[in-house]
């Protein structure tokens, strides 16, 4: 990747059509991050990377556009595409209301137990459709999953890089 911070928006879920679209799930189901004339870059399976120009975009429902990136003209281009990372340079994201964040803002955050303290560090985050999870690393290689809900954040700080969580015994 170049200099510019790139943040994964979406996948590339399967083409749409004879004429190169494809169908697009985000993360987060009200962005209006994806727009004609944005440039994006798809990461596929292998860690190849390749820049595109959003030609054309239509929302069809809650975090589902079809996207007809420039260069990708027939339906085997576009089934190439399949399964894609979709990143979006970091400058391009929409803005969130307060309580809202992007993943890229989270991951490495330091996770703290409001009752004993730092217990690890966001690792990386699941979207289960119902809610993301953090993937909490434990210092001594554990996984902790925590469902990113009222019920076991209790405070985000992204300045200071500090997630706090609390009744994580109701996980077990």
């Amino acid at each position: 990747m170049s200099d510019e911070r790139y943040v994964e928006v979406g996948r590339v879920v399967s083409p749409h059509g004879l004429r190169g679209w494809c169908v697009c799930r985000t993360y987060n189901e009200e962005s209006e991050t994806l727009r004609t004339g944005l440039d994006v870059l798809l990461v596929n399976h292998q860690k190849k990377e390749e820049k595109f120009l959003i030609e054309k975009v239509q929302r069809k429902g809650k975090g589902v556009f079809l996207i007809k990136f420039q260069g990708v003209d027939s339906r085997e281009q576009s089934e190439a595409l399949k399964g894609a990372k979709l990143l979006v340079c970091e400058g391009a994201l929409s803005p969130l209301a307060e309580d809202e964040y992007y993943w890229i803002h989270l991951i490495g955050c330091k996770v703290l137990d409001e009752e004993i303290g730092s217990i690890g560090e966001v690792a990386e985050i699941i979207s289960t459709g119902a809610h993301d999870v953090l993937v909490v690393n434990e210092p001594g290689g554990q996984e902790i999953l925590v469902p990113f809900v009222d019920e076991y954040v209790k405070d985000v700080n992204v300045k200071r890089k500090e997630i706090t969580v609390r009744n994580l015994d109701r996980l077990k």
